[in-house]
C-alpha cells in the first residue's frame, strides 16, 4: 500500500518467506534456514533495482545519452571504495539496461508501462558462465484496495529469527575463519600458470558456506577447483548489532602452479 506498508511472499524450493512491514514493525515467517544468494539477487533487483544509489549519487561523473535508436546503449564503469560498479542505458528513453557490482547483477528487459512507468518485465542473472536465472512479471495490477488485515502485526518477529544478510571485507571475512587450510593448486592445461583469482562467498548464520560463484580469474581452470575447496571451509557466526547473520564477502587468492605434463604419443 506503501513504502513503509507492504506484504511479499516468497517461494522457492529452499526458501518460503512471508514479510509483512508495517510503520516500524515487521513480522518475518521463514520455512527454510538459509536465505539463497541467487534469490536474494533477483529480490533485489525486482523491488530495488538500484540498491546502491545514494552511493551512485556520491560519485560526481556523467555517462553519454544512448542515441535515437531503441537498441542503443550507453555504459560506465566506476570505481568506489566497495568496489567496482557497471551500469548501462538503453535506448532514447534512458532505461535501465543491467547493473554488475561484486555481489549484485542483472539485466532488465521487456519494459512496458505501468501507471505512466516504465517497468522491466523479466529480469536475468548470471551467476556464473553458462548459467542463467530468468525472473519475469506474469502480473502487474494496481491494488486499489485491500484487506487491512493483510497488514496486521500483532507480535513483531525478534531480531534473531529474521534472515538477514551483511556484505564484509575480506579482511572482516578471513578474520572469522575458523579454518582454511592452504591450497595446494593443481596443474593447469592452459597458461597463464600464475597469477589471481576471485570468489563470491556466502555463509548461513552458522557459518557454514552455502553457496560459492566465480568472480573473476586469470584462468578459468581453476574456478571449480577454489570452489570446491571453499565449500568446505567454516567461519565464525557473524553478527550485526548483537543479532546473528548471514556473511557475504568476495575472496581473492594468488595461485601459482605449472602446466600439466604433455601425454607422449
Amino acid at each position: 500500500m506503501s513504502n513503509e506498508k507492504w506484504r511479499r511472499t516468497i517461494r522457492s524450493p529452499h526458501l518460503v518467506q512471508t514479510l509483512i512491514v508495517n510503520g516500524d514493525k515487521v513480522f518475518e515467517k521463514d520455512e527454510g534456514d538459509y536465505y539463497p544468494w541467487w534469490l536474494t539477487d533477483l529480490v533485489t533487483a525486482v523491488f530495488d533495482p538500484l540498491p546502491m544509489l545514494e552511493q551512485l549519487k556520491q560519485i560526481n561523473t556523467q555517462i553519454m545519452k544512448p542515441s535515437g535508436n531503441e537498441n542503443s546503449s550507453s555504459c560506465s564503469r566506476l570505481q568506489s571504495k566497495e568496489g567496482y560498479l557497471v551500469f548501462c542505458f538503453r535506448s532514447a528513453r534512458g532505461l535501465l539496461g543491467s547493473v554488475v557490482t561484486p555481489g549484485y547483477d542483472a539485466e532488465f528487459k521487456d519494459y512496458q508501462t505501468f501507471k505512466g512507468k516504465q517497468v522491466a518485465r523479466r529480469i536475468e542473472t548470471y551467476p556464473e558462465p553458462g548459467t542463467k536465472i530468468e525472473a519475469k512479471i506474469i502480473e502487474l495490477t494496481e491494488a486499489e484496495s485491500a484487506d487491512d488485515g493483510l497488514f496486521a502485526i500483532q507480535q513483531p518477529t525478534d531480531p534473531e529469527q529474521r534472515l538477514a544478510s551483511v556484505r564484509v571485507s575480506e579482511e572482516t571475512a578471513r578474520k572469522l575463519l575458523l579454518n582454511a587450510p592452504d591450497i595446494v593448486w593443481p596443474t593447469v592445461g592452459k597458461n597463464p600458470t600464475s597469477g589471481k583469482l576471485a570468489i563470491y562467498v556466502s555463509a548461513d548464520k552458522a557459518g557454514h558456506v552455502r553457496e560459492v560463484w566465480p568472480e573473476g580469474s586469470d584462468n578459468s581452470d581453476l574456478e571449480d577447483f577454489a570452489r570446491d575447496q571453499v565449500r568446505k571451509w567454516q567461519f565464525k557466526p557473524a553478527a550485526a548489532n548483537g543479532v546473528p547473520v548471514q556473511m557475504e564477502s568476495v575472496l581473492t587468492f594468488t595461485f601459482k602452479t605449472k602446466l600439466e605434463a604433455k601425454k607422449k604419443p
